[in-house]
């Protein structure tokens, strides 16, 4: 027979066979993948790593992990193993390889990097402005968001090529748009609620994501007075005692959300269960002046304030005065 009818035959048995187990084993590695918990971790943090090959037609021999090219010995045979992320916007490159005992191979790698993602939390609640701390946030107020997404070093990365998506208690904030990488939500009912921030790139990976828990608080109203003297005094008063003819006392509301105290559904100052009309041109300040005839006595002073649609946006305190 001629050499090259020999070598023609040789080449046409060997590399159909060799197409075919290549085939073969992409097609158990699309069947199988390397699964990660959370799916994308932060810098310096545990995660686990297990094989999903449920879907796979044969059983799972042998099996071995490599990371950064470095082998796991102490894995060998393990279905799931645990690891620990370096810093921020270093990749970590997880291999496995195992055998089937159908007699195929199975090989699978997954790449991840983790990043840091960082939350401004900006409530938009009112404090007093001598008042040295931040509003915090209240049941029925705005809360702006702000996320950023950084890596080697804390260097910011551009949003533009990014996606973020963001869920209160596991309820969706709108939808996920190109760049945008603030929402703004309402806080829900409860002392705590979970705020949760997604990044994603382009093709619809998860980048990073963050879960943190909030804590709320209810508005309250601290009362001050007000002299000509003096000026605005920062201690807050429960009983005043009237020495002058009048005083003027102001209702200084804290974790209130700005859009209520700007304009409330209910404002209203009332002396002694009576609502009473307040001259002043600031509807938080009361003047109150010694009954005439009057040698000694004491009168309650009630200040009630609330969003008439967001009822636990509000507060009604009261304080004595004492002439």
């Amino acid at each position: 027979m001629d050499m090259r009818l020999l070598i023609l035959l040789f080449l046409g048995l060997v590399f159909p066979t060799f197409s075919f187990a290549q085939f073969q084993e992409n097609l158990l590695n699309q069947n199988a993948h390397i699964e990660l918990s959370p799916a994308a971790p932060n810098p310096h943090s545990d995660f686990t790593a297990s094989l999903n090959n449920y879907s796979l037609p044969a059983q799972v021999r042998n099996i071995s992990w490599t990371v950064n090219n470095v082998p796991l010995t102490e894995f060998d045979n393990q279905r799931k193993i645990t690891l620990k992320s370096g810093e921020g916007g270093e990749p970590i490159t997880i291999k496995l390889a195992a055998s089937l005992d159908n007699g195929g191979v199975l090989n699978l790698e997954k790449v991840v990097t983790p990043l840091y993602l960082d939350l401004i939390i900006e409530p938009q609640t009112r404090t007093p402005a001598f008042y040295t701390g931040k509003g915090l946030l209240s049941t029925g107020s705005t809360v702006n968001v702000i996320a950023i997404l950084s890596g080697p070093g804390g260097q910011t990365i551009d949003t533009d090529n990014l996606t973020y998506s963001f869920e209160v208690n596991k309820n969706v904030l709108g939808g996920a748009m190109k760049g945008n990488n603030t929402a703004n939500f309402a806080v829900p009912i409860g002392k705590v609620f979970i705020l949760t921030a997604i990044a994603k790139d382009l093709n619809g990976n998860i980048l990073a994501r963050k879960d943190l828990q909030l804590q709320t608080t209810a508005p309250e109203i601290n009362f001050y007075e007000k002299t000509a003297l003096y000026g605005f005094s920062h201690r807050p008063i429960t009983t005043l005692s009237l020495i002058g003819a009048s005083a003027t006392v102001v209702a200084e509301p804290y974790n209130l959300d700005i859009k209520t105290y700007n304009n409330p559904g209910l404002l209203e100052w009332s002396v002694d269960g009576k609502k009473t009309f307040n001259s002043d041109s600031n509807p938080y300040e009361i003047t109150l002046a010694r009954p005439e005839g009057s040698v000694s006595g004491a009168s309650s002073i009630n200040f009630h304030i609330r969003n008439l649609q967001s009822v636990l946006q509000g507060d009604e305190n009261k304080f004595q005065i004492k002439f």
